[in-house]
């Protein structure tokens, strides 16, 4: 999914609506995704995608807490 997200001009409400539609696993994994991306844009000095990016990591870190715990 690398750059898959930032390639949609970045959308203010992208996630909004996908967060809830997303299996435990889907959220971790595009919580680590974007992690990456993120680090990925602040090296190249991208320093507003980086910040959307961090943004986005908040809200999918606040969807999994509200997550129900497994076990």
């Amino acid at each position: 999914m690398s750059s898959r997200f930032w390639l949609v001009a970045k959308p203010e409400r992208l996630l909004a609506g996908l967060i809830e539609t997303l299996t435990p696993q889907e959220t971790y994994a595009m919580a680590a995704e974007l992690r990456i991306e993120m680090q990925e844009a602040a090296v190249q000095m991208e320093y507003e995608k980086a910040a959307y990016l961090r943004d986005e990591i908040s809200k999918l870190e606040q969807a999994i807490k509200r997550l129900p715990a497994e076990g």
